[in-house]
């Protein structure tokens, strides 16, 4: 069986629609998927992209992205709380989420969350929403995340990660090529 390097940011509305379909699609195709949190923020910055301060960009995506959850049969009750998750822990959780084998269930928890409920993004309470029913104590995974060992986690270095940080979408990598999400 093959694998697709999936490279996603936990606040990203285009990621949504391609983490809620990635298990059928993979399923199909006979692949493994790797689930891969990065961080784009440290990208938009350089390239002087400030979604939340251009509203007519914003308004565009929510409406373009409610557009393609309709196409897909996703849920999509109305534009999630954004900007969202300003110290990036939902993103690093994410990070010990993918050390540790459960970062699949908590990506999509954590996008149903913020999608289908109205949780914000990286908050104690939505952390805790989304973490105890995997059976993870939340004060537990905080300490791992603000290890010195985790800290820097956030940046993975190859070269599918440096497409997804660029493009700022969910980006699907196999051996051979990356393919936007």
């Amino acid at each position: 069986m093959g694998h697709l390097d999936f490279f996603y940011f936990l606040g990203s509305g285009y990621s949504y629609l391609s983490v809620l379909r990635i298990r059928e699609l993979a399923e199909a195709a006979g692949v493994n998927v790797l689930w891969r949190p990065v961080n784009v923020r440290p990208l938009m910055a350089e390239n002087n992209v400030a979604l939340r301060t251009e509203k007519a960009k914003g308004t565009y995506m929510w409406r373009d992205v409610e557009r393609r959850a309709a196409r897909h049969g996703l849920p999509f009750v109305r534009p999630p709380i954004w900007p969202t998750d300003p110290d990036l822990l939902a993103n690093r959780v994410g990070i010990v989420a993918t050390q540790e084998g459960w970062v699949e269930p908590c990506t999509v928890e954590s996008f149903r969350a913020w999608y289908s409920e109205g949780q914000p993004l990286g908050t104690r309470s939505s952390l805790e929403h989304i973490l105890r029913p995997l059976g993870k104590d939340t004060d537990d995974v905080i300490a791992r995340v603000q290890s010195s060992r985790n800290r820097g986690n956030l940046r993975a270095g190859d070269r599918c990660s440096s497409v997804a940080r660029r493009f700022r979408r969910a980006i699907f990598c196999n051996r051979r090529r990356a393919l936007l999400g």
